[in-house]
C-alpha cells in the first residue's frame, strides 16, 4: 500500500468516525487530525507519522478500537 492510500483510508476512517461539531464549537472537528496529519506530512515525517497524526484522537474520542487501528494500520501506527 503507498502512502497515499494509507492516509486516504486513515482521513476516511476518521471522518466515519467524527462528530462533525462539538456544543459551542464553530469549526468541524475533523479539521483539527487532518490539519495535524497534513503538518507533519509537510515536515517530512514517515508515513506512520503522519498516519497517526490523522488518528491520533480516534481512540480517545471515538468507538473505533485499538484492535481496528492496529488491523488496519498496523501496531507502529497504533503504538504512536
Amino acid at each position: 500500500m503507498n502512502n497515499y492510500t494509507q492516509f486516504e483510508r486513515a482521513i476516511q476512517l476518521v471522518s466515519a468516525s467524527t462528530k462533525l461539531y462539538e456544543e459551542n464549537d464553530f469549526k468541524p472537528e475533523i479539521f483539527h487530525p487532518i490539519s495535524a496529519g497534513f503538518r507533519l506530512w509537510r515536515m517530512d515525517y514517515s508515513a506512520e507519522v503522519v498516519t497517526a497524526a490523522f488518528l491520533h484522537e480516534i481512540l480517545e474520542e471515538t468507538e473505533v478500537s485499538d484492535e481496528k487501528v492496529e488491523k488496519e494500520f498496523g501496531n507502529h501506527v497504533r503504538e504512536i
